[in-house]
């Protein structure tokens, strides 16, 4: 059996898991966009607010090879043809027997009015990981 996730956050992260942990014998290959999955993507909010620290949100070790998942980074997936069972990454088709639509959300990050120096260090950090997760971030001061 060949099971195509597709999407790279947390939700993929947890499918491709628990997926392994029936069946070592399921072909799983994971598509995003994404330049890395390395990182738990909903978790900086938890970072601002002082509950993690940067290094806690990384994911340790190499999870993904270790459990035997083809991971397919950079790899916009453009069309499902669901009657084939197919889906379309430019050019190239790959064929399932499931899939799994995990592709999370891109937040709406609304214009930020900064009146504490500490909240304002903690921004300028983030600002940073805009190039680490791949995604702009946009912060506006007053």
């Amino acid at each position: 059996m060949k099971i195509c996730i597709i999407g790279g956050g947390a939700g993929a992260r947890s499918a491709s898991r628990g997926i392994r942990q029936l069946n070592n014998d399921i072909q799983i290959d994971l598509f995003t966009a994404q330049n890395e999955i390395d990182y738990a993507p909903c978790e900086p909010p938890f970072v601002l607010r002082g509950s993690l620290e940067w290094k806690d949100i990384f994911y340790s070790g190499n999870f993904y090879e270790k459990n035997n998942i083809c991971v397919h980074l950079k790899s916009r997936v453009t069309n499902i043809d669901r009657k084939n069972k197919y889906i379309m990454v430019g050019d190239q088709t790959y064929p399932y027997d499931k899939l799994i639509l995990a592709t999370g959300a891109i937040p709406f990050i609304p214009s930020i009015h900064v009146h504490n120096k500490n909240f304002d260090k903690k921004v300028d950090r983030i600002k940073n990981l805009g190039v680490v997760f791949g995604r702009k971030m946009y912060f506006y001061y007053p």
